[in-house]
């Protein structure tokens, strides 16, 4: 885990685990990682939408924007939360429905992770 104590809360609340592809910005950047961390757990947070939902939303706009080094990581946090395989693809079908061909070709990318 990460070796600033905040740091490591930040990621436990907000993820669940170390993302392989964090642990370099643990390393370079912690500031950084630290600021977005508190932002995004904050925002993801339950509220008047439940996390789960809040999190399919995330892998609805990763296909529409191209994020596909967080896909396989956001499918475990919507799997840790109680997220089916097929909420998951409909979710990501959203993303498709806007992001036309693009969309797709990150599509692939979510059914590869399942």
């Amino acid at each position: 885990m990460a070796k600033n104590s905040q740091l490591d809360k930040l990621l436990t609340d907000g993820i669940g685990f170390m993302p392989e592809n964090t642990k370099v910005m643990v390393e370079k950047a912690p500031e950084v990682l630290s600021a977005y961390m508190e932002m995004r757990n904050k925002l993801l947070a339950e509220g008047a939408l439940d996390r789960k939902t809040k999190i399919l939303m995330a892998l609805a706009i990763m296909v529409t924007s191209g994020m596909r080094e967080a896909i396989p990581n956001y499918i475990q946090i919507a799997r840790n939360l109680g997220a089916s395989d097929a909420e998951i693809i409909e979710a990501a079908g959203v993303g498709v429905s806007f992001a036309g061909g693009r969309g797709i070709d990150y599509l692939i990318t979510l059914c590869r992770h399942l």
